[in-house]
């Protein structure tokens, strides 16, 4: 998809959440994944190039780059996680999780989602998570535009930095913090 239609498509997702029960529409979407979690992670080893690899890579590099860290990246079978570093909620801080939380999404838009992913990344944890930040960012200036246009800039100049950890990732599994690092910082 074009860079400009996917910000537009991505902003008018953000616009249309329901905020009065997108914190419970969150905590549901993740009960119901941490249900799946097996006591001993049963990590997805495959197809390194894949939609999920690339949508949970970009989630990772955009932390990297936005200075959040990554505590631990993993694709499983079921779906996958990222994990940011702990810190404070500064406005540095959530503006950069709600950045790296849209920038897995611009991706997936980037390679192509047909239109049954597109719905399911509408109402995904990823949009409504972001959307819940932006309303304590909107009180700074910050519009749902300005943090799509970041996470679109950062996903196509860091794009390959994104393919590389999406590789590694499709063929470990699961990567911690230095190997985020190392991935990320690679040459581009």
């Amino acid at each position: 998809m074009d860079a400009d239609l996917a910000i537009a498509t991505i902003v008018t997702w953000l616009d249309n959440v329901h905020v009065e029960t997108a914190q419970a529409r969150l905590d549901e979407a993740r009960g119901e994944f941490l249900t799946k979690l097996p006591h001993t992670p049963a990590l997805y080893v495959g197809a390194p190039g894949s939609r999920l690899c690339i949508h949970e890579a970009s989630h990772a590099v955009a932390a990297h780059f936005g200075g959040l860290g990554v505590a631990r990246v993993c694709v499983l079978e079921h779906g996958g996680g990222c994990e940011y570093g702990s810190g404070d909620e500064s406005f540095e801080r959530r503006l950069a999780s709600t950045v790296a939380d849209l920038t897995a999404v611009f991706s997936e838009l980037h390679i192509g989602a047909d239109d049954a992913r597109r719905h399911q990344l509408a109402h995904s944890p990823d949009v409504l998570q972001a959307r819940l930040r932006l309303d304590t960012l909107r009180a700074d200036g910050v519009s749902s535009r300005v943090c799509v246009t970041l996470a679109a800039c950062l996903a196509l100049s860091r794009w390959a930095a994104i393919v590389r950890v999406a590789t590694v990732l499709g063929v470990l599994g699961e990567l911690g913090a230095a190997e985020v690092a190392a991935l990320a910082q690679g040459a581009q």
